[in-house]
């Protein structure tokens, strides 16, 4: 049975009426999900400004942010365990519960030290809380409208993207950095709040089965096997996309360009575009041509933005970045959720993000070695390696295994 039958056979048979997509919980999570980005992505270009603002060097402001990646990358596999084992709600109440905990402790920073630790923390309460909110989505939408629900909820976070930075600027700008942590921990508040009208999902009953024999240790437990490919994957797309997000304006100030701010404006628009069509090709044909093309895409805008000159052409390099990431990145969600086996949503949403955290960690600090060895123009040509290697393996392991013959079951 192909996957395009299957997906037909996921449709009410009698009627065939799609099933719900928009509902109460959709909405609900949707909204809530923007907010607690926004909690967050505000403080992105704003906090190490005012690390430096109480006596923070360079390195210091640098742990700071590394320390936070970290924790919630720790935190991300338990947390799938937990959801897997405890329930959803409890799970997600919890993350964004301590959330607005250490949100608040930034108003009583006096050090560097506690900034550290407060650092950790918020990282731990991040990262309970997006597997969380990755896991009950995948519960909330229906199995035959998975890609195009994916790749709205995922909106959620491209406008946050989009708005929060220069909104956590405009704020500061304007009222000052304890206005901009009320702001945060309001939006943060907000998003626990909002939860409150979700119904969540009851956890399926436990059955002993032979895969949960094949797994008795610890790390069985934490990492599910069948997320394994797809965080791989996710892994190196991440490691190459880091580069554009955390690299872009040294590469604009490199070329003599006025400013890299809007190319993620046409960045999150050609998302916003994109995001709803990809979603639904995936439901219809499947994860592989989808992923390739958008792989092929990336490349293309890739390599132009690493000849770019002039603004025009470096927003149209950010145009077809956007178009790229908007059809890779929740094909290979969905991908992940597909596969996963029952009972085992929350470690495949726990193993599938950790490769993103490891991606946007490992590509930024290496893509930085071969800035500094070469130049920014040429290590964007460079990262697009990882997407040939993405190439390789995804068609690799995707390619139809032959079928064994049956014995006696020979033509004449």
């Amino acid at each position: 049975m192909t996957s395009i039958q299957q997906r037909v056979i996921d449709v009410n048979p009698l009627t065939l009426v799609r099933e719900p997509l928009w509902t109460r919980n959709f909405i609900l999570l949707s909204i809530s999900n923007f907010l607690m980005f926004v909690s967050l992505q505000m403080l992105l270009p704003t906090f190490p400004v005012y690390v430096e603002t109480i006596g923070a060097d360079s390195f210091q402001v640098g742990l700071a942010v590394s320390l936070f990646s970290a924790a919630a990358l720790i935190a991300r596999p338990f947390t799938g365990i937990l959801l897997d084992t405890i329930g959803r709600r409890i799970i997600v109440y919890t993350g964004l519960g301590l959330l607005v905990l250490f949100s608040v402790q930034y108003f009583w920073i006096t050090s560097v030290l506690v900034i550290l630790v407060i650092r950790v923390l918020h990282g731990i309460a991040w990262g309970i809380s997006t597997t969380g909110m990755s896991t009950t989505v995948a519960d909330i939408v229906p199995k035959s409208r998975r890609g195009e629900g994916l790749g709205y909820f995922g909106l959620s976070v491209t406008i946050s993207l989009a708005i929060a930075p220069y909104f956590g600027l405009w704020v500061v700008e304007r009222f000052g950095f304890t206005w901009m942590f009320i702001v945060s921990c309001a939006m943060a508040t907000a998003s626990l709040l909002l939860i409150y009208g979700i119904r969540f999902t009851q956890l399926p009953p436990v059955q002993t089965t032979a895969r949960q024999t094949e797994q008795p240790n610890l790390l069985s437990r934490i990492f599910e096997r069948s997320a394994l490919m797809p965080a791989l994957l996710v892994f190196l797309f991440t490691s190459a996309y880091s580069a554009v997000e955390v690299y872009i304006a040294m590469f604009t100030e490199e070329r003599g360009l006025p400013t890299a701010g809007p190319f993620f404006i046409v960045l999150a628009v050609a998302m916003f575009v994109v995001r709803p069509f990809s979603g639904k090709l995936y439901d219809r044909f499947g994860v592989k041509w989808l992923v390739l093309v958008g792989i092929l895409i990336t490349i293309g805008g890739i390599l132009l933005l690493s000849v770019s000159r002039s603004m025009p052409v470096m927003l149209t390099a950010g145009a077809i970045c956007g178009a790229g990431l908007s059809a890779v990145m929740p094909s290979l969600q969905a991908w992940n959720v597909d596969r996963a086996p029952q009972g085992r949503l929350g470690a495949a949403s726990g193993t599938y993000m950790s490769g993103i955290d490891l991606g946007f960690s490992f590509g930024s600090m290496f893509n930085a070695v071969i800035a500094g060895l070469t130049t920014y123009a040429t290590m964007y040509r460079l990262i697009t390696l990882y997407l040939v290697l993405f190439i390789v393996i995804f068609v690799l392991y995707t390619q139809p295994r032959p079928q064994k013959k049956q014995q006696g079951n020979l033509s004449v």
